[in-house]
Formats: structure tokens, C-alpha cells, sequence
């Protein structure tokens, strides 16, 4: 997908290092790190009839030094109902992340989503949207998925 060229202008190249397949560990991003823990857990009623999917991580951001700036609580659900060949979710995805920062009372919150599809394309062409929102400071955004690409039809 092409940036806009004020915004691929401004953009700094982090390296991330260190998540792996692993559900405990520490990482790297650009000059920070930090600690991760994440895990899942599935329940299946007469699997794979309905399968209930959850998940919790949790992460910290050190500077160089190794003082903790922000840490981070996340979750995720989902539910999916399986009859023969279809398969639909009630529940859809939502993950949400709250963040704190040490020093500072002022936290953020990330809240994402998928919204039901509209149109033929999006029904039948398995074009999963995410929305969702983001609270930091006194600053809300508004976040949409994007699907469509240069010189692709759809």
C-alpha cells in the first residue's frame, strides 16, 4: 500500500526483535524493550459447533536504562458457530489494550473491531474490516482497515 508522501516522509523504521512463537519473553523495538507475557484459551461446545476463542497479554516499554515508561493490559474474544461447510461469528473479534504510563496519571486505551460487512464484496470476497478507536491524552482517533491496494480490482 502507497503512504501519502508527507506521511512516508516523516516515518522512522523500528526494528523489532524478540516475540517469537514464545508466550513469555522480552523484546526489542527501535532503542526500547521490555517484557511480554500473552496466552490463549479456546472452549469448544460440541466442537466445532461453537468455539469461544480468548486471549490476555500484557507488555512494558523500558528506556535504555530500564526504567519502565508505559505498561499495557490487552484482550481479546471471539466466538464462531460451524454448521456442515458454513461457518459465521456471532461474536465478532474485539481486541482492547489499556496503557498506563509510570510517571504520568494519563493512560490510553485502543479499542478495535470487527464490524459487520457490507456489500457483496465484502460478504463473499472474505474482506475482514477492523475499526475501532483509540483514546491517548486528551487526543481520540478514528482507526479503519484498509483493503484495497494499488492496481488490485478490489
Amino acid at each position: 500500500m502507497a503512504l501519502p508522501a508527507d506521511l512516508q516522509a516523516t516515518s522512522i523504521r523500528l526494528e523489532a526483535t524478540g516475540f517469537g512463537g514464545r508466550n513469555k519473553g522480552t523484546y526489542s523495538l527501535g532503542g526500547y524493550r521490555g517484557q511480554f507475557t500473552r496466552g490463549e484459551s479456546r472452549l469448544g461446545i460440541i466442537d466445532p459447533l461453537y468455539v469461544s476463542n480468548k486471549g490476555k497479554s500484557s507488555f512494558t516499554l523500558e528506556d535504555a536504562s530500564g526504567r519502565v515508561l508505559m505498561t499495557a493490559s490487552c484482550r481479546m474474544g471471539k466466538g464462531t458457530v460451524t454448521i456442515g461447510v458454513v461457518t459465521f461469528d456471532p461474536k465478532k473479534i474485539a481486541y482492547t489494550c489499556d496503557f498506563h504510563g509510570i510517571e504520568t496519571e494519563a493512560g490510553a486505551r485502543l479499542v478495535l473491531g470487527q464490524p459487520k460487512r457490507d456489500g457483496m464484496k465484502e460478504k463473499f470476497l472474505a474482506k475482514d474490516r477492523r475499526r475501532g478507536e483509540a483514546t491517548i491524552l486528551s487526543e481520540h482517533f478514528i482507526i479503519d482497515s484498509v483493503h484495497e491496494y494499488a492496481a488490485s480490482k478490489f
